[in-house]
Parts: structure tokens; sequence; C-alpha cells
């Protein structure tokens, strides 16, 4: 409803191509990355979520929306913090124990734990790391971030230790990635490829194609199976370094990787890319205005958009109808059920 309200915004006629939801997968157990804050709940340390607007910290022990072997590595980690009486930080001074990030493979049915402390000595934060290492047979690697000062960005600062695997294999649409728990990559394997194989049948197959916002190549490598080009354009350094090494392997030689923002690779790309296909996966906030320009002028064929938040499409598909494109189909995939996010596909090609 909330995706039918927003196309309905933009253009009444456009309901009539909206597609069925997809919902690939069950309501609970299906969220494969967790990002988690450790607080004192109750007098006892806990991991939890910030309540919506506040910095109140809700304890999210035995969470139902995780996969449950990443679950129960992130109350193993919270049962040792209060065996061990390990401090927490607080907000007020108080250095300890701060976030814990951790991600579950679905192909190798292992997971990786970050353990960001914001202690000037990561003795503690260190001790725990190699008791869950040790305790947790699901760990396939942990390390631990120092983050000194006042930083909100839960992966900010130095590495103080690591031990065991730095990344594990994901499988998506039968390409193979590798994923640190520190890498942005789709918390819902199923959803994921749903949704991308939805893009990729929008996109078809042809001479050239663009990948923007490309990350390690969720799109790039299967985009290259069906392009004899494809530009791929990401501004992360280390994800745009793992996806170049990935060109040397058979069927991936065609793809060119941008290590740079899109917003400055994009006015010379459209240049050599006349009849091609851009597939766009920008952040939540979607496109930025520059971009939209850039592509609404374009003489592209084809704009598969992935949105991750529907709400901006109300800022993003206008340029692009009054550049020329048509909107040929809207596809909402539930990336996340038992809330009411929604994600998007939308098709568009010159009128």
């Amino acid at each position: 409803n909330r995706l039918r309200g927003i196309v309905e915004r933009i253009d009444p006629a456009l309901t009539e191509i909206l597609r069925p939801l997809l919902a690939p997968t069950l309501p609970f157990h299906y969220r494969h990355y967790a990002k988690q804050v450790f607080a004192f709940v109750g007098g006892r340390a806990v991991l939890g979520s910030y309540v919506a607007g506040t910095h109140e910290v809700t304890d999210n022990s035995a969470c139902p929306v995780h996969v449950q072997a990443l679950q129960r590595s992130l109350d193993g980690v919270v049962d040792l913090t209060r065996r061990l009486r390990l401090r927490v930080h607080d907000g007020a001074g108080r250095e300890g124990l701060r976030y814990a990030i951790a991600r579950h493979s679905r192909t190798e049915a292992r997971s990786l734990l970050v353990l960001v402390t914001s202690a000037a000595d990561p003795v503690e934060a260190v001790h725990l790391a190699e008791h869950a290492l040790a305790a947790d047979a699901n760990l396939a690697g942990v390390r631990v971030l120092q983050q000194v000062g006042d930083s909100n960005t839960l992966l900010a600062g130095t590495s103080a230790w690591a031990s065991g695997e730095e990344t594990l294999r994901e499988d998506l649409l039968g390409e193979s990635h590798a994923i640190s728990a520190m890498d942005f990559f789709q918390v819902n394997p199923p959803a994921a490829e749903a949704m991308f194989a939805c893009a990729l049948e929008v996109a078809g197959s042809g001479a050239i194609a663009l990948d923007l916002y490309a990350g390690v190549g969720a799109m790039a490598l299967p985009l290259a199976r069906r392009f004899a080009k494809v530009h791929a354009v990401e501004s992360h350094a280390g994800a745009a370094a793992r996806l170049a090494a990935r060109t040397t392997e058979p069927g991936l030689a065609g793809i060119s990787v941008h290590a740079a923002t899109v917003e400055a690779t994009l006015p010379e790309l459209l240049q050599s890319c006349a009849g091609g296909v851009a597939v766009c996966d920008p952040p939540r906030k979607g496109l930025q205005a520059e971009v939209s320009a850039l592509l609404a002028a374009s003489a592209l064929s084809r704009i598969v958009l992935l949105a991750c938040d529907p709400s901006s499409l109300l800022r993003d598909l206008p340029p692009l109808i009054a550049g020329g494109f048509k909107v040929r189909c809207v596809q909402g995939v539930d990336q996340f059920p038992r809330t009411g996010h929604v994600e998007a596909v939308v098709g568009l090609e010159r009128a």
C-alpha cells in the first residue's frame, strides 16, 4: 500500500503497471547482519538497538528476526560480558564495550564478529573476543576495533586485534562474493537475490551497461554475463578494489571498475554509452539531483532504478520522466518482513 501510494502521487496511471509484491522469505529469522549497541538495561549488560529518535537502548536478546545462529552468537557475547564483568560504554564518560557487528553467511553457515570498544586500552574487548571465538563454533573470525572519542559511526576506529577469517563467502545469483563483517552487503540474501533477479530481467542484455553504486559487484558480475562491457562505479575504495580483483576471472574481463563517485564519473561515461543500460542502486536517500539530471539528458535506452526507500522515487522519477523516459514496470520487494519498509525496482525506457 505504501509503494502504491507513492507511485500514485507520481502518476496515477503507473498503478496499472505495479507488480504484486515479492515476499521471498518468512517473517522470522531472515536478517543475516546485525548492528548492536552495548548498554546497561535493568542493571545488567545487554546488546540492543536504539529506540527510534532516542538514545534509549532496547534489549535484543533472542531477537526473532536475526538468523538463529547469528543471534545465538550475540547472546553468547552478552553472557560472556556479564560473566567476565566487563565495562560497557555509557556515553557519560565511561569507556568500554560500545558496539557489536556480526554477519552470517548462508552459503558457509558461519559468522563474523566485530567488537568496538571506546576504552583507551582495548584489553577487555580483546579478552571478550578471545573467549567468544573459543566458545562459539559458529564464529569463523573476530576482530576488535578501538574507537576513542565521540564518533557515532559504528565501524570507525583502528584495528586492535583480529583472529580467524576476515571474510566469508556469500553466493548471489550464481556468483560468489567474499564479504567481511565491515562491508556493505544485503542483510537478507534471499530477498536481495529476488530483487537483483528482477533488476537483471528488466536490464536485459546488450553491448554496454553502467552499474552505478556497484559495491562489491552483486550486480556487476551477473551483468558481465549479459553485456559485452560493464562500467562499475563505486566510491568505497575497498569495495572497488575487491571488485577490480575479480575482473581477471573467466567471463568478467568486460568489467571496468571506476573507484570514484557517480557524480564525478558519470558525465564522461555517458559520452560513450549511447543506447546502453544504467543500473542504479543508490544509498537510501536515492539519486543525487545532479545524477538524475545527467541520466535524464543521456542517450541511454534503459534505466533500472533500485530504491531502498520508495519515497526517494518522488524526487528521482519525475526528472527522468520529463527527460523522455517512460516507466515500464514497478516491482516491490519485502526485504524486511514485519516492518513497514519495502524496496522497489523500477524499469524505465526511452519513450
